[in-house]
């Protein structure tokens, strides 16, 4: 039988997990703020909040499209570069960009190519779900302490 010992110094990750121990930060990713409302196709007011939902879950004779939850579980980074003086709000802060930009690259690639098209797109060549991007424009994130 082979025995072995391995030692290793995981005191930064030991003062790591004690600033986790408190009040953590918390990061949010999607769309955050009140934005003005808009017509939709049946003339009424619409927020992008609402439009956002409509087509992540394929609401209201809409396809699904989802720009949220495929972005986050499918297209997010496996590692995050962080710099050498971590702390909790540095890596939530690096995490919530790397979730926005996830969604902003589905928005650039019509859901990573999983988006079924809109009738613009077939019929006029225009991008699915980024006509004027509104919807698009209106995601963001933040952290808060």
């Amino acid at each position: 039988m082979i025995s072995a010992k391995i030692k290793i110094d995981s005191s930064k990750l030991q003062g790591l997990i004690k600033q986790f121990s408190g009040k953590s930060p918390v990061g949010k990713v999607g769309v955050l703020d009140d934005a003005p409302a808009r017509i939709n196709a049946t003339g009424e007011e619409i927020d992008n909040a609402t439009l956002g939902y409509i087509h992540e879950f394929g609401e209201e004779g809409q396809e699904e499209r989802s720009w949220l939850r495929a972005s986050l579980m499918g297209h997010f980074p496996n590692t995050v570069k962080l710099p050498n003086d971590v702390t909790p709000l540095v890596i939530v802060t690096e995490m919530s960009k790397n979730g926005y930009e996830a969604i902003m690259g589905a928005f650039d690639s019509e859901g990573y190519g999983a988006w079924p098209q809109s009738l613009g797109a077939m019929t006029e060549g225009r991008l699915t779900l980024v006509d004027t991007e509104q919807l698009r424009d209106s995601v963001s994130y933040r952290v808060e302490k």
